[in-house]
């Protein structure tokens, strides 16, 4: 009998960039559903470009990826967002002048009431949406990015949140169910909800 399905698998992923630059060889990663995983490395070590694979800005090599059982194979984050993949990236694309509704209209996306609602109450993520962006702390901005980025997945009714949405935090991969770790300000980990 076979256990779950890993909710990210790669294997013998592997990036180079130019003919002497190796910065991922041959690497597999297995990541349960529900498991929190620690990428942790030096500079130039490959965490941001282990993170650019899953989240489509940039394509291996060699390797494969499979996201929950199926085929995995994002060519651009707009591949990776069809499939429930979002980046979110270290520094912020926050206008900090703007609330934090604002900064959210600006994605210009149907339903935008109702899909805020949606995340903050599958997701615990209550934000003030008149606040100002620059005036508020830096967990909090960065708690503005991970909801638009759960905000640009697609939306697929009846299905379990886990399954649909899995945010790529430039050093961190974060699924959408345990968002919540972010809290602890750790750079450089995976979580994986159920």
């Amino acid at each position: 009998m076979s256990g779950p399905v890993p909710a990210l698998e790669l294997t013998g992923l592997s990036k180079s960039y130019g003919p002497t630059m190796r910065a991922l060889d041959d690497v597999d990663l297995v990541v349960e559903a529900g498991s929190v995983h620690c990428v942790l490395g030096e500079n130039g070590a490959g965490k941001s470009t282990l993170c650019h694979l899953v989240g489509g800005s940039l394509t291996p090599d060699a390797g494969s990826l499979r996201l929950y059982g199926e085929a995995y194979a994002p060519r651009r984050p707009a591949d990776a967002l069809a499939a429930g993949v979002a980046m979110v990236h270290q520094h912020f694309s926050l206008v900090p002048t703007l609330t934090v509704g604002e900064n959210l209209r600006l994605l210009r996306l149907p339903g935008l009431a109702g899909r805020v609602a949606r995340v903050r109450e599958e997701y615990g993520l209550e934000l003030e949406l008149d606040a100002v962006v620059g005036e508020l702390p830096v967990g909090v901005r960065q708690r503005v990015e991970i909801v638009k980025a759960l905000l640009r997945t697609p939306l697929q009714r009846g299905a379990e949140p886990a399954a649909t949405e899995l945010v790529v935090e430039m050093g961190e991969v974060v699924l959408a169910g345990q968002v919540r770790v972010l809290d602890l300000g750790v750079s450089d980990h995976a979580a994986f909800g159920p």
